[in-house]
């Protein structure tokens, strides 16, 4: 299947909801092999956005980020347009994965989110 980043990192914390519930034995092996196939494209996406933020934030005399003076838990890009440029075209790169669908009959009666089926629309099918 060729999905794109964003589809991967948008749902890392829909599958995060899904494991913590208690599901039929089928559905938590799918997800355990999913999370194993996807985790290191995260780890990879979140490594590259790093970069990106190092590339673009203002650093003190100490090489330290400037910290946004509207929100204490950002920094400050000296190219914000640049930045976001940059990680749109992170996000919108086609990856491979080697993962199997899931349908949403196998939930049975299980309550899922309707947010958590929307992140993971490119893996739930009907």
């Amino acid at each position: 299947m060729i999905i794109k980043n964003r589809q991967i990192y948008d749902s890392a914390a829909a599958l995060q909801d899904l494991i913590n519930i208690d599901l039929p034995i089928a559905i938590s092996f799918k997800l355990s092999r999913i999370t194993k196939e996807i985790d290191p494209i995260i780890i990879s996406i979140e490594e590259s956005r790093k970069k990106l933020i190092d590339k673009y934030a203002q650093k003190d005399e100490d090489g330290g980020f400037v910290k946004s003076t509207d929100n204490p838990d950002s920094v400050t890009l000296l190219d914000p347009a640049g930045f976001q440029k940059d990680l749109l075209e992170l996000l919108e790169i086609e990856v491979e994965v080697k993962v199997d669908t899931i349908s949403l009959s196998e939930f049975g009666h299980i309550k899922v989110k309707p947010v958590t089926l929307l992140a993971l629309d490119w893996l739930i099918i009907e």
